[in-house]
């Protein structure tokens, strides 16, 4: 991740405000996108906005799941829902 990304994206997360994809150029959002899935990965739960409904997300041995509603949700149905406009931040 180039310094500049990094830096824009780490002072967005500090600040605990949600974020869209779509803030950054269309050459960074593969970085930020894979920013957000190294994040499940270490085990961070992302809050999602997408549509009037708030997810809790976090990563299991079986995938992907919405804490809020216990159901599983597929990595390209979060990708869809981060390029089609979500608000998304890191919980702490």
């Amino acid at each position: 991740m180039d310094k500049a990304t990094y830096q824009d994206l780490s002072e967005r997360l500090e600040t605990n405000n949600y974020f869209r994809l779509d803030e950054f150029p269309d050459e960074k959002k593969p970085v930020v996108s894979a920013y957000l899935y190294g994040a499940l990965h270490a085990g961070e739960v992302l809050s999602v906005q997408y549509q009037n409904k708030r997810y809790s997300i976090k990563e299991t041995q079986g995938g992907l799941i919405d804490g809020n509603q216990g159901r599983q949700i597929d990595f390209q149905n979060l990708s869809d829902m981060l390029h089609d406009g979500a608000e998304v931040r890191i919980k702490e």
